[in-house]
Parts: structure tokens; sequence; C-alpha cells
């Protein structure tokens, strides 16, 4: 859906900004929800179950303003080498997320659903059974048993205009200040990140050194890492139907910006 901020002329100082991509992203909530709505009226009820993350990075003379919805990331390279995350995943695996939907919905069991394991402090290994010295550890957690992310587009089976609502478009927007040593931005969707370390990430990009060719090369390299965990050669991965390729890795989009 092509969607255009409130106005024509924006104040591009870093409140404005903000202001206009709350707005922004509250309106193309709304602008779904009145669609999904239509649709099922006549019985469609698809459109009800599907959803996307969204990450949004405003760049101006003197900040980054970052709206983001979801599990999708931003991370800042430096010169130098240092990492500087720009946004929060919003996704139940986060500790902080899952305990802010269960104090929301605490008469609901499974408002979050988890795989409980046993975690070894030290080594950092799980186990299925619990034993002397391990820490009870979620993993695996999903909303109401069918979604990750908490924050998304869409998605209207598990929201609702009331105080039953478990997940929501709404953003976090997050301010930065510009520095002198901003090397270059990567703003991609989680499956980058799920098979690359951040590291890694910035490296391919600063390698290839042109923004389309950077966002090509790890797309690439991330389906590379995939393949070769779930090992997999390149013949048998193109053989496969599409839905089944889901299953060796999550779609992967990229963006790169060098400053």
């Amino acid at each position: 859906m092509r969607h255009h901020l409130p106005n024509a002329k924006i104040n591009l100082d870093p409140g404005s900004l903000r202001e206009a991509l709350l707005s922004t992203y509250r309106d193309l909530e709304d602008g779904l929800f009145k669609r999904s709505t239509e649709a099922l009226k006549f019985g469609v009820d698809c459109f009800a179950r599907v959803g996307s993350c969204a990450i949004t990075v405003a760049v101006t003379d003197s900040h980054l303003v970052v709206a983001n919805s979801g599990d999708c990331r931003a991370v800042l390279g430096k010169r130098g080498g240092r990492i500087q995350e720009l946004s929060t995943v919003h996704n139940v695996n986060n500790p902080d997320e899952r305990e802010r939907l269960r104090q929301e919905h605490p008469d609901d069991p499974l408002a979050v659903k988890c795989t409980r394991v046993y975690l070894d402090p030290t080594s950092k290994h799980m186990y299925r059974n619990e034993m002397p010295g391990l820490l009870p550890h979620e993993i695996n957690c999903y909303i109401k048993g069918m979604l990750q992310p908490s924050r998304s587009f869409g998605d209207f089976a598990l929201k609702r205009r009331d105080s039953k609502t478990y997940i929501t478009a709404e953003p976090e927007v997050r301010v930065f200040p510009r520095a002198n040593d901003d090397d270059l931005l990567v703003v991609a969707s989680d499956g980058l990140f799920d098979d690359l370390k951040l590291d890694e990430v910035l490296h391919i990009a600063r390698q290839a050194g042109d923004p389309a060719v950077a966002a090509d090369s790890l797309v690439q390299a991330a389906r590379t890492r995939a393949l070769e965990t779930a090992g997999i050669s390149e013949t048998q991965y193109q053989a496969m139907p599409l839905e089944l390729r889901r299953k060796v890795h999550d779609d992967i989009t990229a963006l790169v910006y060098f400053f």
C-alpha cells in the first residue's frame, strides 16, 4: 500500500518527525483495518490473519529518528568498528515483551505460550529436564500460540478495540543525534539477523562499498549461511517448493545507507 506522511512540508526537527511517524503508522493501521473489515463482510477472513512488521529511519543532518513496530532492526556502524543498535525487537522471545503482555492479560495464561527448558548458566546449554544447578528458561514463545512479533500491522485476529488486544501497530520511536563517526546504516527484516551477527552484517556491507550491492550481498550471505546450517545444497534448495523454503530461512530484506 502506498502511503504518504500527513503533510507535504514537514518540520525536520526530531519532535516533529516523531509525531509525523506516529501519525503515519496509525493512519496506515486504520486503513488496513477498514479494508479487513470490508473483506469480513463478504466472509473472507484471511486478511485478519496476516500482518507485517515495519521499521522507518528518518535521516536528517542532525538526527536519526527511528520508528519500529515488530522485529525488524536498524543498526548503525561507527568508524573504528563500534556498533549501535537503533531499535528494540518487539517479539515475545524478548523477556520484557513477555512480561508486558502477561501483566496486561493476567487472567489469560495463554496470552504468551512458551516452551520451558532448563539452562546451564555457565555453558549456556539447555536441557529438557530439571536438574540441580539449572535455571528455568523460556524459548519459542508465541502470543496465543500463533505469533511471535508483539507489534505489527494487520494481524487483526489478535487485535480488538478493547482490553483484549494482544498486539499493536503502535511504533516505538527513538531519537539519536548524528555523530561524525557515523559510517553506515543497515535496516533489515529479522531474517537477516537470524544467521548473521551484527559485526558480520556491517563488515559485509562495508566491503561491498555500494548501497545496492551491499544490500544484495547481505541477503545472499544470510541465505548461504542458512543453507549451511540446514545442511542443504543450493540445488536441493532450488528444488524445494516455496512454502518449504520458509523452513530453511525467514524472509530476508535489507537496506543499506552510507553516510
